[in-house]
């Protein structure tokens, strides 16, 4: 992942299991070498919160397109002695009033890597310079095995299937799904209208904006059965389970 409206980018795969999980050094004593948690900056009630909504555009070759966000501000929620966060929909506070979109239109793409993994980009802002080769890739740059994955227009939006999954766009709301050879749902990302039956506060496919400097983070949520566990990611000084940990995410077909 990056900061200030860079593009992050995740391949998408099946994710493995393990029984247990072993803790690293993760103190919050602010001491040398201890990982970067930013993860209060996505409960802040400073901070702005721009939500994934809806696929307003889309290359069916190249599987690139442009998601429209929705501003968003956190709030209280109280029922009896219970009170949580919620988010809800606020207009543009800033002046002059053109300067920052209320409803940004940022472009996402998929590399298909191979017939069993595709890579998600999407980008939290504006891009003012091209993209530099990757360090985490293999010659700078992630595999095009487009001509393995055969794209069809459906009723719901976009699908890709190869041999050994597939990959559902839908429109309205915007999802990616990922499905195996016989069907199964793996995973996909998480929409606001996905979370109408809990009440429990859970931030949708979203990047936040600082209130302190105005720089961005995106929050790549997608979905888990609740016995799935996540390992790996490279050098890592937290848990080896990396649920609820990471911030950009690999998952594997």
């Amino acid at each position: 992942m990056k900061r200030d409206g860079y593009v992050i980018g995740f391949v998408l795969a099946l994710i493995l299991m393990l029984p247990g999980e072993t803790m690293a050094q993760l103190q919050g004593t602010d001491l040398l070498n201890e990982p970067t948690d930013i993860s209060p900056d996505f409960t802040d009630f400073k901070n702005t919160y721009y939500l994934a909504d809806e696929l307003i555009a889309f290359e069916p070759e190249n599987a690139t397109g442009t998601v429209r966000y929705r501003r968003y501000e956190y709030s209280t929620r109280m029922a009896f002695n219970n009170m949580l966060a919620v988010l809800n929909p606020v207009n543009a506070n800033e002046f002059p009033g053109t300067e920052y979109e209320a409803s940004p239109e940022l472009s996402f793409s998929i590399q298909f890597v191979s017939e069993r993994a595709i890579r998600l980009r999407a980008t939290s802002g504006p891009q003012f310079v091209s993209n530099e080769p990757s360090l985490m890739l293999v010659g700078g740059a992630a595999p095009n095995k487009r001509s393995v994955w055969e794209y069809k227009k459906t009723g719901e939006g976009h699908t890709y299937i190869s041999r050994a999954a597939k990959v559902v766009i839908t429109e309205n709301p915007w999802h990616v799904y990922l499905y195996d050879a016989e069907g199964k749902l793996l995973t996909g990302t998480v929409h606001r209208s996905d979370l109408t039956n809990t009440f429990t506060p859970v931030l949708p496919f979203s990047y936040v904006r600082r209130a302190e400097d105005y720089s961005r983070s995106m929050a790549v949520v997608m979905s888990l059965s609740p016995d799935e566990k996540i390992y790996g990611f490279g050098e890592s000084f937290t848990q080896f389970n990396k649920r609820n940990v990471i911030k950009s995410i690999t998952f594997l077909v």
